[in-house]
């Protein structure tokens, strides 16, 4: 994906992170909600003693929206999310 390639994320093989997108859609007679979570897992070790390997959520983030358009929202709040990644990925790797 665009992201994963302008960030520099190792995409492939075995210790690879994995970036998740989640969306839920809820809806009744009158309103339309939408829970979008952006998140990224991956491998590290802890401090503890031995040094463990574990694979662990490094990155969690999500928006919740009461929406009348759902499918532009939808879209405002990939962007949002993914802006919002993309800087906290690039602060904590300068």
């Amino acid at each position: 994906s665009k992201l994963v390639q302008t960030l520099g994320l190792k995409a492939e093989g075995r210790d690879a992170p994995t970036l998740m997108l989640k969306i839920e859609s809820i809806s009744d007679k009158q309103k339309h909600y939408l829970h979008v979570k952006l998140a990224l897992g991956e491998d590290v070790i802890t401090t503890r003693d031995g040094n463990i390997k574990v694979f662990a959520l490094t990155y969690d983030a999500s928006d919740f929206i009461e929406s009348e358009e759902p499918k532009k929202d939808l879209f405002e709040s990939v962007d949002f999310l993914t802006d919002e990644f993309i800087s906290h990925f690039k602060e904590d790797n300068e």
